[in-house]
C-alpha cells in the first residue's frame, strides 16, 4: 500500500464513529514508517502505548476534569459523612489544581475501553495526602478515612475526540501535499505538516495518571517528584504506596 493510499484508507476509517480509534492510529503508524518521519513515529507510539513510563510529559489534550471526595470521620463524636464533596475551597491554588484536574497518560485503546463503561471510574489518593487536606480544609476537626477523585467517563471521551481530531487534520493536511509525498523533495513539507498540527512533546515531572476500571482491582501509588499514579475502580480495591 502506498503513501496516498493509506492516507485514504485512515480518512475513511476516522470518519466513521464506530472505527476504533486504535485501529486508525496503526494505520498513522505505518504512514510514519513510510514518510520516514521520526516526530510522527514518536507522537502515534506514545497514543498507542501510552505515556506512563516514557519520560514524555502529557499533551494539554489529555488534561482531564475530576471531582474530588472524601469519607470523613469526626474526631471527637465518630459522626462519620460518606462520600461527600472535598472542600477544595479552602486549600491552597497549587494544591487544589492536584485535585480537580489529572494527565491521563494510558494507551489509547486502555481509554476507550474505559470510555465505554456506564459507571465512572475513581482514583484513590494517597493516604499522606490525607493528613495535609484535613488539617487545611476541615481544621483537625475530622480525620479522613478515604479520599478519591472521581473521574467523569465523558472527560475519557473528550479526550479520544481531540486525539481523532488531530488525526483528521494530519491526514487531511498530508492529504493535500499529493500523490509525490513520499519524494525527498516532499520531506521538508512533511516535517512542517506534521510539526503544524501535532502538539510538542516534552520531558516533564508527574502528573500523569494511568487509570483501570472493573471489579477487584489493584492499586499502587507513589508520592515524590517525578511520581506516576496507578488507580484502579471497582470493588475491594487495594492500595499500596
Amino acid at each position: 500500500m502506498t503513501a496516498p493510499e493509506l492516507i485514504s484508507a485512515a480518512i475513511d476509517e476516522v470518519l466513521q464513529p464506530a472505527t476504533r480509534l486504535v485501529d486508525v492510529l496503526l494505520k498513522v503508524k505505518a504512514l510514519a514508517y513510510l514518510l520516514k518521519e521520526d516526530r510522527l513515529k514518536g507522537w502515534v507510539n506514545l497514543e498507542i502505548e501510552g505515556y506512563e513510563g516514557s519520560s514524555q510529559e502529557a499533551p494539554a489534550y489529555r488534561k482531564v476534569g475530576v471531582v474530588p471526595r472524601v469519607h470523613l470521620i469526626h474526631k471527637v463524636n465518630g459522626q462519620q459523612l460518606i462520600n461527600q464533596p472535598m472542600a477544595v475551597e479552602y486549600l491552597n491554588e497549587d494544591l487544589k489544581a492536584i485535585l480537580v484536574s489529572k494527565y491521563v497518560g494510558n494507551s489509547v485503546a486502555e481509554i476507550e475501553h474505559m470510555a465505554s463503561q456506564t459507571t465512572d471510574g475513581t482514583i484513590d489518593l494517597p493516604h499522606p495526602l490525607n493528613a495535609i487536606i484535613a488539617e487545611k480544609a476541615y481544621r483537625k476537626d475530622w480525620h479522613i478515612h478515604r479520599s478519591w477523585q472521581v473521574l467523569p467517563t465523558n472527560q475519557l471521551v473528550g479526550v479520544l475526540t481531540c486525539i481523532r481530531s488531530k488525526v483528521i487534520d494530519l491526514l487531511f493536511e498530508l492529504k493535500d501535499l499529493g500523490s509525490d509525498i513520499t519524494l525527498r523533495s516532499f520531506q521538508a513539507k512533511v516535517q512542517e505538516t506534521v510539526s503544524k498540527v501535532l502538539p510538542p512533546i516534552h520531558v516533564g515531572e508527574g502528573g500523569v495518571v494511568n487509570i483501570a476500571h472493573g471489579a477487584n482491582s489493584v492499586q499502587a501509588t507513589n508520592t515524590g517528584q517525578d511520581s506516576r499514579l496507578n488507580a484502579a475502580s471497582g470493588t475491594s480495591v487495594n492500595q499500596g504506596g
